[in-house]
């Protein structure tokens, strides 16, 4: 009875630790799949990070790339500063030797531009001159026009009034200068004076066996009448009358 009861006790206990044994086996499993699974996210993360460092290593040589690109940029800057520095120095240089001419020479500039101010002034009173002599030459040769077309355009007396007024003003007859002249020249005067005032009163002349006669003769528009005129007396005779007018102007 008490070697069935042993057997009975060696029986139960050597199944307690069968199944102790089993569900410590068990147990260990399970912790070998999750330090397995452990493992492999620890190979993932050590993937991951070789990733990250592959990617920070790239990014490292880019910016490595560019940090000596801005160097060589920065150093070239150097060199144009530099470049320009001695180029405003150069300037500034220049600049002050101008300023010491400038300086050294101010007098003299100052008395050449009050010599150029007195030629200035010279030159404009010559001008103004030239713009008087320039109008009085103006005139004298419109007067010179005028007295030419008088000349070479002259025409006949429009009214006996007019022939008698223009007579009357005529110093031929009265002059003393004239006193001692033939009658024949007195006639060629009066043409002349006619002419230059722009009429015709033509000199006559006629002569017979013992005398030359002399006279001038007008054509008065206002009646077609012939007068003759004697340039020592003024005295004005009718002596004919045109059918048919004369042209006013016969040369125009």
């Amino acid at each position: 009875m008490v070697k069935g009861f042993i057997t009975f006790l060696v029986i139960m206990v050597a199944l307690g630790g069968l199944g102790y044994g089993g569900w410590l086996y068990y147990q260990q499993d399970e912790e070998l799949n999750q330090a397995r699974a452990n493992i492999n996210n620890l190979n993932a993360r050590i993937s991951t990070l070789q990733d990250q460092l592959t990617t920070a290593q790239a990014d490292t040589a880019k910016i490595q790339g560019q940090y000596e690109a801005e160097k060589a940029s920065a150093y070239a800057l150097q060199v144009a500063l530099k470049a320009s520095e001695d180029r405003v120095a150069a300037l500034e240089l220049e600049l002050d030797t101008i300023h010491a001419l400038l300086d050294t020479s101010q007098n003299d500039i100052a008395s050449e531009i009050i010599q150029l101010n007195a030629k200035l002034a010279e030159a404009k009173a010559e001008l103004a001159n030239l713009a008087n002599t320039n109008a009085e030459l103006v005139t004298a040769r419109n007067a010179a026009v005028a007295a030419l077309t008088k000349v070479t355009s002259p025409r006949h007396f429009d009214t006996k009034a007019q022939l008698e007024e223009w007579l009357r003003l005529d110093d031929t007859d009265t002059n003393p200068a004239y006193a001692f002249l033939e009658p024949a020249d007195k006639a060629f005067i009066l043409q002349v004076k006619a002419l230059r005032d722009g009429f015709l009163l033509p000199a006559a002349i006629d002569a017979d066996g013992q005398y030359i006669y002399s006279w001038n003769i007008a054509f008065v528009k206002e009646n077609q009448n012939v007068y003759v005129i004697f340039a020592d007396t003024d005295e004005i005779i009718e002596l004919a009358k045109f059918e048919q007018p004369l042209i006013q102007q016969p040369l125009s």
